[in-house]
């Protein structure tokens, strides 16, 4: 096998990454994948598990193809395949042999293993929740430790994992939590749901006889898992990752320490056999094949993931949330400095010529019978008989005053009052145009540097989405990378726009 050498930013240490990965595993996949209909990302996480040698469970109703796809993924490996369809008759010797009857003679209780799970590579365990307690504990250290129990001796068996399969999650209050946490992937295999795409499958033969060119060797797989440990987590997914797991206790999803660990893990060897020198952010969208215990918890995964990727899923040093906090900050600056008008029940104020007691006069704007504005210093009046009484304490209205209140009602100023003496080429609003103008420019050139380079990072993302990132995963992280780029886009267009605003009313 030839190899590849990666330079790993995270440690800063040479990576040597044998280059059986990409090309090969594609290859794979697409074979597996021949006449199967909407069955990429099931077949992608089941040979991703054989890969990673974690145990996965399908969720799907009968009919599906779960079998089907247990079956090809055993077979582009060269190894012992065993298979069994669980039931509430089973026996252990079923599953782990016959009882020896020549150990028997000997007052040793052995089972004859050969040719059955504990002397397979591959398994495929069908309805596996529908089988009795005794099998189902005997499955616990056999699934996770890869060690059976034959008679008084403790073997290690070859099993590399094994795929399981129901139409339903395991019941509740059975004992059945322990088992069910030693299959780290969850799979849920829906009916083909596109109808050009059921047609297809209806017209095609029905001969899914399979036979796969290219065979993997147990051997060159356990030789290029090493690597793995070489494979490590950016710090911006591992955060990710961490709030992806508080969310889901948070929301009564429990994930066990163990579980975590194998998803980790997982998520490594997606990296790696996908030619990979690090696990990054978007590798989480995976997660929503790892997260969810019943049926229902798939919609709060979902929901779950969706709220962490669409912050994280950034390039390093990018943070999404700076932008928005600027445009707030740029956007409280225009409204600061502009008064608009609204329309309130009282309607507007009518500019009026008011005398004061000494017959003076003056222009005003006219509240009501007791109360008046005085244009030229913007202070408020109490009426008494038509004239202006007496100035009220601290009524001054400064040019940020968009209303007043007097009396349990509220009232509009007109723009006018905002300028000295009437005179709108001194008044606040001409001052602090040219002042907006270039604050909303730099705005914008900021987020076109954004939008630029966020559209670079989604580029790279996609091209670097691996062997496993299919079907609905895949088009989740494309929805993730779309929304983020269209809220950057977003934010300069809501800035144009509320600049535009600015500019009519200035100018009115």
């Amino acid at each position: 096998m030839s190899k590849q050498k990666f330079k790993d930013t995270t440690n800063k240490v040479s990576l040597e990454i044998n280059q059986i990965s990409k090309d090969t595993i594609d290859k794979v996949l697409q074979e597996i994948n021949q006449n199967l209909i909407e069955r990429e990302e099931a077949v992608a996480m089941s040979l991703l598990g054989a890969l990673s040698h974690q145990n996965v469970f399908m969720l799907g109703l009968p009919g599906v193809g779960k079998s089907l796809i247990a079956r090809r993924i055993a077979s582009v490996f060269e190894g012992k395949y065993f298979e069994y369809l669980m039931n509430k008759f089973s026996a252990p010797e079923d599953l782990f042999g016959p009882v020896s009857i020549t150990a028997l003679k000997n007052d040793t209780f052995s089972r004859k293993i050969d040719g059955f799970l504990p002397d397979a590579e591959f398994a495929f365990l069908d309805e596996i929740w529908k089988s009795s307690p005794a099998i189902l504990n005997s499955l616990l250290t056999i699934s996770n430790e890869r060690k059976y129990k034959n008679g008084v001796e403790n073997i290690d068996v070859p099993l590399s994992y094994i795929i399981s399969a129901s139409n339903e999650t395991p019941p509740p209050n059975q004992g059945l939590d322990a088992l069910y946490d030693r299959f780290p992937i969850r799979i849920y295999v829906a009916p083909i749901e596109n109808t050009s795409n059921r047609t297809e499958y209806l017209k095609n033969s029905t001969n899914m006889e399979f036979k796969p060119e290219h065979k993997l060797k147990i051997s060159d797989i356990q030789q290029f898992n090493k690597d793995v440990s070489k494979i490590q987590f950016s710090n911006q997914a591992l955060e990710a990752f961490m709030a992806c797991i508080d969310e889901c206790l948070e929301k009564g999803i429990y994930i066990s320490d163990r579980r975590q660990k194998q998803i980790i893990t997982t998520l490594k060897y997606a990296a790696l056999y996908s030619g990979q020198e690090k696990v990054d952010t978007h590798y989480l969208t995976l997660l929503r094949y790892f997260l969810w215990d019943k049926e229902e918890d798939r919609e709060t995964v979902e929901d779950i993931l969706k709220n962490v990727l669409e912050v994280s899923l950034t390039p390093e040093n990018f943070n999404l949330a700076a932008y928005k906090e600027k445009f707030d900050e740029t956007k409280k600056y225009i409204e600061s400095e502009t008064v608009y008008q609204k329309d309130v029940p009282s309607g507007k104020l009518i500019e009026t010529e008011i005398q004061d007691r000494y017959s003076s006069k003056y222009n005003c704007y006219k509240i009501n019978d007791k109360l008046a504005i005085r244009c030229y210093d913007n202070e408020l009046w109490s009426l008494n008989g038509g004239k202006l009484y007496q100035r009220l304490a601290n009524s001054t209205i400064t040019e940020n005053t968009e209303t007043i209140k007097y009396d349990g009602k509220t009232y509009t100023l007109p723009r006018e009052i905002l300028h000295k003496k009437g005179d709108p080429k001194s008044g606040i609003l001409a001052k602090t145009v040219i002042e907006m103008n270039d604050k909303t420019n730099k705005f914008k050139d900021t987020i076109d540097k954004a939008i630029t380079e966020y559209s670079a990072y989604s580029e790279d993302v996609l091209k670097a989405a691996g062997n496993f990132i299919k079907g609905e995963a895949e088009e989740k992280l494309e929805h993730y990378l779309d929304e983020n780029k269209a809220l950057l886009a977003s934010l300069k267009i809501d800035i144009e726009k509320l600049f535009e605003k600015v500019k009519q009313i200035t100018t009115k």
